[in-house]
């Protein structure tokens, strides 16, 4: 399809659909005039008819969801199924039922436990966002405490500092309303990696047409996301909300209409509402977005950014879906694109490459944080779960696996039988380490080849008296031995592996044979797939992990690392069953058809890679 095709095809559909919403003024009209005026007020701009006409006419599975939208959500009970989410049960711990017989006791203690965040600017901003929220027709408010009736529910709002902003949290969970809800679906969002695949393959679309790969990208969010949905009439009494007031240092009382954030139900609610408008844009307008929540990341060749920018906020308009116009969160088509917390550099698309890394804002918070801790010295179990998950999805994007082993000692910490807030002297060392590459990490380079995979197999043998065999196989996704190595080693060359008086190292020589290879072939791996298989199962996860009980093992995991690191690979590590395993021929020297002479690795090469391989495990394996 030509740029025209996509313009022609974009105005076609949004005129037709501008059309429709005149149309159907009227009828949407009656269909707002008999619901409640709170609801009414939330869904004031939303076009349900032109929804409900879109879902019909264009196919979308889930064949409820305008009514839904129409009728509100509930806050208890089953959540329906969508059939746009993947499968997953996730059952009640206790019915509505119990839930309101339990109640009036709960909201007596609940109304108790509100009190002061202990930080009068805290308590300030958010009692200040509360009552902007009642101006705004999300709640309603303040009420009587006397006003509960049988069954009605309360839960605690407080204070969550994010970024410098306040933002509040309704706490669902405590009020035991989130317990009451049994979900079938699993509500899925579109992180960085996938926003990286999606550029990644259109630019490999694109140099497939032998067209530039030149990529513009921009980022939108709904406002208000979840106040642009209502709470369904029958769970208003589940939405009663108790709020700190720091003027009168009493509980106020609040009835939220709109949806909060801290709902079980609303999470897939919201979800299922960003789906369909995802959907949309690229079943409809050839316009295909990410969607994580209320973020949605888009990608376009230049020649049709602006008809993009166009399609995509005119048909968030005839649907009626606010987004933000203005501010730090609009967002034009550029070479810049930040969203989650990374920064997409797609200044080299052009050459087939994006750039990925944190942003620089993310990076200077990390920084600050991890000084924090490392000033005070100390850490509690909590924080150091916080601090672990923050810091992994930092280091990801630096992209690396040589962070596992800094990561694992925070997970240690916080987990340690005898446990201690002081933070030891290799947990401070990690931490340290963890700072600098969050500093100076490298940006993430990925290409076109990243959705290419390449196999790896590998082995290797070992005999007390005869030495060692090390054997490694490169094959193409179409089954294409690309190359492969079998080296031969004496027993005498193996004795940084075999201090001690170890009689067996085959464990590290399995895990060597991976390091090899990917020093062997790094340039074929640049940004690639890549599945390693091993036929030692302690190997592999040693691999995966990063780090071993045995400090040799840890040692040529980090090289492995390191390789994949520089060289951007994605690796996956499975166990093949060594009758299948092709590098059993060559690492204890036996031909076979497949392993043809000129696609082998010379052996100087070979025996250069091993011995610089064991130079860097002696160094680093030894005690310091």
């Amino acid at each position: 399809m030509t740029h025209a095709d996509v313009v022609n095809n974009r105005c076609c559909k949004l005129g037709e659909w501008t059309r429709l919403a005149r149309s159907l003024q009227d009828a949407e009209n009656k269909v707002k005039a008999a619901m409640p005026e709170e609801r009414k007020r939330i869904l004031a701009t939303k076009r349900l008819l032109l929804m409900k006409h879109v879902i019909e006419v264009e196919g979308y599975d889930d064949k409820t969801l305008a009514e839904d939208v129409m009728h509100g959500f509930s806050l208890v009970g089953e959540v329906p199924k969508s059939n746009v989410l993947p499968r997953k049960l996730l059952p009640a711990a206790m019915t509505e039922q119990d839930l309101c017989a339990n109640s009036q006791r709960a909201n007596l203690a609940l109304r108790y436990m509100t009190r002061s965040s202990g930080d009068e600017e805290l308590d300030d901003k958010l009692w200040a966002k509360t009552v902007s929220e009642v101006d705004k027709g999300w709640m309603l408010g303040p009420l009587q405490w006397s006003e509960l009736g049988d069954g009605d529910t309360v839960s605690r709002r407080f204070p969550l500092e994010q970024s410098g902003k306040v933002r509040p949290i309704d706490d669902l969970s405590q009020s035991q309303i989130n317990a009451t809800v049994t979900c079938y679906e699993q509500a899925t969002v579109d992180g960085p990696d996938v926003i990286c695949a999606f550029a990644t393959y259109l630019m490999r679309c694109l140099a497939d047409q032998g067209r530039s790969t030149e990529l513009l990208g921009r980022s939108l969010d709904l406002a208000s996301a979840y106040r642009q949905l209502a709470i369904a009439d029958g769970s208003r009494r589940h939405a009663f909300l108790s709020v700190y007031n720091p003027s009168s240092k009493s509980a106020e009382l609040f009835q939220q209409v709109a949806l909060p954030f801290g709902s079980r139900t609303a999470v897939n609610a919201f979800i299922w509402c960003a789906r369909f408008l995802q959907w949309t844009a690229a079943k409809c307008l050839k316009l295909p977005l990410s969607c994580y929540f209320d973020d949605f990341v888009s990608f376009s060749s230049p020649a049709l950014a602006g008809n993009s920018q166009a399609a995509l906020c005119l048909m968030l308009d005839v649907l009626g879906w606010g987004f933000d116009k203005e501010g730090p969160k609009s967002d034009e088509f550029s070479l810049l694109v930040c969203a989650l917390g990374v920064q997409f550099d797609l200044s080299s698309c052009k050459d087939g490459l994006l750039r990925v890394c944190n942003t620089e804002k993310r990076v200077q918070d990390t920084i600050v944080l991890l000084d924090e801790i490392l000033a005070k010295g100390d850490l509690k179990k909590r924080d150091a779960l916080v601090l672990r998950g923050r810091l992994a999805f930092c280091d990801a994007f630096i992209f690396g696996r040589l962070g596992k082993v800094a990561l694992q000692e925070i997970t240690r910490h916080a987990y340690a039988s005898s446990f201690s807030d002081s933070l030891s002297n290799v947990l401070k060392d990690a931490l340290k380490l963890l700072r600098d590459r969050v500093l100076r990490g490298k940006p993430r380079l990925l290409s076109c080849k990243m959705l290419e995979t390449l196999f790896l197999l590998t082995d290797a043998s070992f005999d007390p008296s005869d030495g060692a065999g090390l054997g490694a196989v490169l094959v193409s996704s179409q089954g294409q031995v690309l190359a492969w190595f079998g080296l031969k080693v004496e027993i005498e060359k193996l004795s940084t592996l075999l201090d001690g008086g170890r009689e067996t190292v085959i464990g590290e020589l399995e895990t060597l044979a991976v390091a090899m290879s990917l020093l062997l072939w790094a340039d074929h791996l640049d940004s690639t797939q890549l599945m390693v298989y091993i036929d030692n199962e302690g190997s592999k996860f040693s691999l995966i992990k990063g780090y071993s009980v045995s400090r040799a093992i840890t040692a040529i995991c980090a090289l492995a690392a390191t390789t994949l690191d520089e060289h951007y690979v994605l690796p996956w590590f499975g166990r093949i069953p060594s009758p299948s395993n092709l590098a059993d021929f060559p690492s204890r020297q036996i031909k076979h058809p497949l392993l043809k002479h000129n696609v082998e690795v010379p052996k100087e090469e070979v025996e250069a890679v091993f011995e610089s391989s064991m130079s860097f495990v002696s160094k680093a394996a030894s005690p310091q």
